[in-house]
């Protein structure tokens, strides 16, 4: 065999070699890209379904909960190969879904089991109807900052991965059709041209190759002075900037929907707040209600029991409310109630807490206070209620009446501790009223009674 022989075989078999490892390259980089971008759906679509479907879940609105379920679905389907998205309540039910007949089935299968009781969400290759695809679960949890979010529900989502597998064949096919080409017409070029003159520009090429498929995107081919191989360069220089260029657009197109669900988590957190806000907040007084009274009284009966600070409550009950709204009308009680509420807060201490406690009652839960100290504040209310002014124009007046109980001086628990003031309330109410009463103990006289 002649020299030129060898050397063209040489050169043909290391070429057909670095073409095979490039495309073997591409293909992994492809399939790597496209898996990553999947995936990338798959969370954003579902976080996408979550964030849309947490105040319907919450509020189990099934209508408008399907109504949002068709409308992401008819949208997204096609365009992100969502092969079905499901929304399973806390016990696994399935109460919306992509494919109606799904409604109301209990989620038994493993990974549907699993995504119900993840606390993170999942993200798994599974089959649906003998198809991969990518499995991704978000739970739907309130977020209220300093408190333990409640979980409404899962959304589960498939996307389907078979365009993965065929962007990877076409780049493939179409790259061991270019490599064979290229060897080809390098076969036929370097059998008329002199071995030492295209040597060294073939070993630059061939390191470039190399150092292309080591992961250096920034690689290129130097371009040489003969037009063969700068055909061969170029093509390489082409390819790979397209792939550097998709690799870049995809991590901005990351950053973007990072950017993005970062947003949406947010707006989700700032509407759990105002939820929060709505279920502890009495809507006419801008007080905490009852249901926040009775968590935060229990609480700090048991801060009081670990660390034996007193917790005094009052009771306060508005006199003769019922007389004040058939003389003047239920606007304007409503109206003495706001103002008597602004009153409260704005006499009492910032780790004091006052709630409405129902109708023309009130419950102020008074930490790390004992009885004179409660005896002190209860009394300071009474007289600031009287001497208030309630907008009539007769000059009339409303008062109050207080009853005061302290843990652990009078009670533990918290069922005990509310009887005790209530059971003080009453006295008031025996003794004339405008009044502030201990359990068991002498009423403290106002000054002037000014009961309308």
């Amino acid at each position: 065999m002649t020299m030129r022989a060898r050397v063209l075989l040489y050169a043909i078999s290391t070429l057909a070699l670095i073409g095979l490892i490039q495309a073997v390259a591409m293909g992994w980089l492809q399939w790597s890209s496209l898996r990553q971008e999947t995936e990338l759906r798959a969370r954003t679509f579902v976080d996408t379904v979550a964030v849309a479907a947490t105040a319907d879940l919450a509020a189990m609105r099934i209508e408008d909960l399907d109504r949002a379920m068709g409308s992401l679905v008819q949208r997204n389907m096609e365009t992100l190969d969502v092969r079905f998205v499901a929304v399973l309540d806390p016990d696994g039910r399935v109460v919306a879904h992509s494919d109606q007949r799904w409604y109301g089935r209990m989620a038994t299968e493993p990974l549907w089991v699993d995504a119900v009781h993840s606390d993170l969400g999942l993200l798994r290759e599974a089959t649906f109807g003998d198809r991969p695809v990518i499995v991704a679960s978000r739970p739907v949890v309130s977020q209220v900052p300093g408190a333990t979010g409640a979980r409404w529900g899962t959304v589960i989502a498939g996307v389907g991965v078979d365009r993965i597998s065929q962007a990877v064949v076409r780049l493939l096919v179409s790259t061991l059709i270019v490599t064979l080409l290229s060897l080809v017409v390098l076969g036929v070029l370097l059998d008329q041209l002199f071995v030492n003159r295209l040597t060294r520009p073939l070993r630059d090429v061939v390191g470039a190759v190399q150092q292309y498929a080591r992961g250096d995107l920034t690689a290129r081919a130097p371009l040489a002075r003969n037009d063969e191989v700068r055909v061969v360069a170029s093509g390489f220089n082409d390819m790979a900037a397209r792939i550097e260029r998709h690799t870049r657009d995809l991590e901005e197109q990351i950053r973007d929907r990072t950017a993005s669900l970062a947003a949406a988590n947010q707006e989700l957190s700032q509407a759990n707040a105002a939820l929060e806000a709505l279920a502890t907040t009495d809507e006419l007084t801008d007080l905490y209600n009852f249901r926040y009274f009775r968590a935060t009284m229990a609480n700090e009966l048991h801060r009081s029991h670990r660390t034996g600070a007193p917790v005094a409550l009052l009771i306060l009950d508005v006199d003769y409310f019922k007389r004040w709204n058939d003389r003047f009308g239920h606007p304007s009680g409503d109206q003495a109630l706001r103002t008597l509420a602004a009153l409260l807060k704005s006499r009492l201490r910032r780790t004091d807490i006052a709630c409405r406690y129902g109708g023309e009652e009130f419950a102020i839960i008074l930490v790390n206070t004992g009885m004179q100290g409660a005896l002190h504040v209860a009394e300071g209310l009474r007289a600031a209620v009287e001497a208030a002014e309630f907008g009539t124009d007769d000059g009339t007046q409303l008062t109050v009446s207080v009853g005061v109980a302290v843990c652990p001086d009078h009670a533990t628990e918290l069922d005990t501790l509310v009887k005790a003031a209530d059971d003080a309330l009453y006295r008031v109410k025996g003794m004339g009223r405008n009044r502030v009463v201990s359990v068991g103990g002498e009423p403290m006289e106002p000054e002037q009674d000014q009961i309308s």
